[in-house]
């Protein structure tokens, strides 16, 4: 969340601009960012799993300091031979640079963004592959996956098409519907009635990415919601006094109660109950 105050008694102008991109310098030079291996791929017959990411690259190229910081270690192991351990400064996780044939950067070394902290080789296990860097990221519980920290694809919104003015209001759905799971509609998280009443949150594309009065949210065709301004019918009470509950659940706090012959509104449903609207506007939900 970010909130932006000005100064007592004056206006302000802002303009927020959201961009997206890796927080850390891709580690080589190699102008193809060749990734041939990715986190989680199986390794010795899947006894384990790939705790980094390979980048393929020429012999003895420069594998470089994603980040400015203090080199932690420089040492020797079986899986990843010759490796070069680097801190960045005020973070913490620590990079991890495995399978060189030279380490260059020594132990405890500050190092600047961009500079050499070795040269990209087949050592440890990485013998009998083609060349490449072996590059992690630890943090305090263990390996992550470091491809999102250096990712050189920055993915484009997708234009929004769905109005906004529908933003933070309560619509219902014009036809049968169905609620997804993301705006590539990979599983349906819930069928939905014509007159659905559902509230939208945003947009991105030409879907809203709503919540159903439960709380169920997904995202939803733009083009499968309308207003709720014109009802779908008026009715009369017929009931004594008919409750008006905050919620469409029977245990939900009661607004207000309606007379006997009372015309209200129909602005949508939700399961067993109706949303509806008195002369007063006052807006509820009752029992079908």
């Amino acid at each position: 969340m970010i909130r932006l105050q000005p100064e007592l008694l004056q206006s302000v102008e802002y303009t927020l601009e959201i961009t997206s991109g890796p927080s850390l310098a891709f580690p080589t030079q190699s102008k193809s960012k060749s990734i041939g291996s990715y986190w989680g791929d199986g390794r010795d017959n899947n006894a384990r799993k790939h705790e980094g990411v390979d980048i393929f690259g020429s012999f003895r190229s420069p594998v470089l300091a994603s980040a400015g910081g203090r080199i932690t270690r420089v040492n020797e192991n079986n899986l990843g031979g010759k490796v070069v351990w680097l801190r960045p400064s005020g973070k913490d996780y620590t990079l991890y640079y495995a399978h060189l044939d030279e380490q260059i950067a020594v132990e405890g070394q500050e190092v600047k963004l961009g500079d050499t902290v070795g040269l990209m080789g087949n050592t440890g296990n990485a013998r009998t592959t083609p060349t490449h860097l072996h590059f992690g990221i630890y943090a305090f519980g263990g390996a992550i996956n470091p491809l999102p920290f250096i990712d050189p694809i920055t993915k484009t919104p997708a234009k929004i098409n769905a109005a906004v003015s529908n933003l933070n209001k309560t619509l219902r759905t014009s036809s049968k519907a169905a609620l997804y799971d993301s705006p590539q509609k990979n599983s349906i998280v819930a069928t939905l009635t014509p007159g659905t009443i559902i509230n939208v949150n945003s947009a991105t594309g030409n879907f809203y990415k709503a919540e159903l009065p439960d709380g169920t949210a997904g995202f939803i065709s733009s083009n499968e919601l309308t207003q709720t301004a014109k009802p779908l019918q008026r009715l009369k009470v017929k009931a004594v006094q008919q409750k008006v509950f905050d919620q469409p659940d029977s245990l939900a706090a009661v607004k207000l109660n309606l007379k006997t012959g009372e015309i209200v509104s129909v602005l949508g449903n939700f399961n067993n109950y109706e949303l509806i609207s008195n002369e007063n506007s006052q807006i509820g939900w009752i029992v079908k």
